[in-house]
């Protein structure tokens, strides 16, 4: 063994004896995708698991919202961002992915028109309204065109006038039947002159520049489902949250806020069932019991006794291997014979995991692997990498009695 280590590089060892270009499995990453846009890799268990429970809402009659459960490290983001909001999307509803839920519900409004743009979603609003405008009985007077209207509501005689009539017209579309939201997004579309882009104060309810009325959030937020649906030509759209647990589990949030969040979203879910307005939560099994115990109805209404649950379990022994298989085959060399399908590792690698499920986690067991097969080069060792040196690497890293949110 000595003499083999003076006799081949790292690189010709890597290449020679492994048969592979390179170590495969990249030592910072969920584990689960290979770039950031098309190559990801799933459990048939959890892609399963999600389409029975949208088949179901979609063709039942009630709420369409549920929680993606899952440890740190499982993969609930990648598997949000790179399976659900695809899902959603070749099922005609746009979604919102939102990397966190912020720290009061109006975030979501600010981050939802953030991504769609201020010019867009105003244009848009005012292309619905615009036929309803014109049946007005204004004559010659009324303007043609979306900028002949923001320049004649800047004058402020006419201020008033536009700002009833575009109210009327929003409520006339079906967007809200509440006077006081209906003025809201009028106001919004009446300022794009003045103020171009949004702003996180638009969304704070309560002040005077507030495009959300106080204690109107529920509402506010209908008006918004209802008007993305008409502008977009969609079916619905869907609220995609991950790391819900910032909500949850105390520590970013007050028990108040976290209730008074938890008590508007439960307004959202109840809204769910007529507006087609999808809610997927992602947290972790302590957010779990967090939201069970802050809120017992939200969690009765979101799960409906577990039957709408999808946990990201710790991955089977048969899908360690084709996570296993996955990764190498992004760097194997076309004519290198393998010893086993899993060269340069045992065909029994995860046997020694049985008794660890927290190691099969797919973040966890990719930096187990990069780790195992790193140090195999660079001592030029024996081959295939032994069950023993592996679960050596992944005790080693993880602790049996470690607690992480690696």
């Amino acid at each position: 063994m000595e003499l083999e280590r003076y006799q081949y590089t790292e690189d010709e060892f890597m290449r020679q004896k492994c048969g592979l270009s390179r170590n495969p499995f990249p030592p910072a990453t969920t584990g689960l995708e290979k770039d950031p846009d098309t190559r990801v890799w799933f459990p048939n268990e959890w892609t399963e698991r999600f389409n029975r429970i949208y088949l179901l809402l979609a063709n039942a009659q009630g709420i369409k919202a549920f929680p993606i459960v899952g440890a740190y490290g499982s993969g609930k983001s990648v598997f949000l961002r790179h399976y659900v909001a695809p899902y959603f999307q070749r099922n005609r509803i746009k979604p919102f992915y939102f990397k966190n839920p912020g720290t009061q519900f109006y975030d979501l409004a600010n981050a939802v028109l953030q991504q769609l743009g201020r010019f867009e979603y105003v244009k848009g609003i005012w292309e619905l309204c615009r036929e309803r405008l014109d049946g007005q009985s204004c004559g010659q007077l009324f303007p043609a065109t979306f900028d002949q209207v923001l320049a004649e509501s800047d004058q402020k005689s006419r201020r008033a006038d536009w700002s009833k009539r575009l109210a009327t017209a929003i409520k006339n579309v079906g967007l809200t039947d509440n006077e006081t939201v209906a003025f809201k997004l009028a106001q919004i579309v009446l300022d794009t002159r003045n103020r171009p882009y949004f702003e996180y104060r638009d969304f704070v309810a309560g002040r005077n520049s507030s495009l959300v009325a106080e204690k109107m959030e529920p509402l506010y937020f209908r008006a918004l489902i209802r008007s993305i649906i008409q502008i977009y030509g969609v079916d619905g759209i869907a609220f995609i949250i991950d790391e819900f647990e910032d909500v949850a589990v105390q520590g970013r949030m007050t028990h108040n806020k976290s209730s008074e969040y938890l008590v508007t979203l439960r307004s959202l879910v109840d809204f769910s069932a007529s507006e087609n307005l999808w809610i997927i939560t992602a947290m972790t099994p302590e957010a779990e019991e967090a939201t069970k115990r802050l809120t017992v109805a939200l969690w009765e209404r979101f799960v409906e006794f577990d039957k709408n649950k999808l946990n990201l379990n710790p991955l089977s022994r048969r899908d360690a291997d084709e996570l296993l298989l996955w990764w190498l085959d992004t760097a194997r060399l076309p004519d290198f014979e393998a010893p086993n399908r899993l060269f340069p590792f045992a065909e029994d690698t995860f046997d020694a995991f049985e008794n660890r499920p927290d190691l099969l986690l797919p973040r966890r067991l990719v930096k187990c692997l990069f780790m195992s097969l790193a140090r195999v080069v660079q001592e030029r060792g024996v081959l295939p990498i032994s069950t023993s040196t592996t679960i050596a690497v992944a005790e080693h890293l993880y602790p049996p009695e470690q607690v992480s949110h690696d």
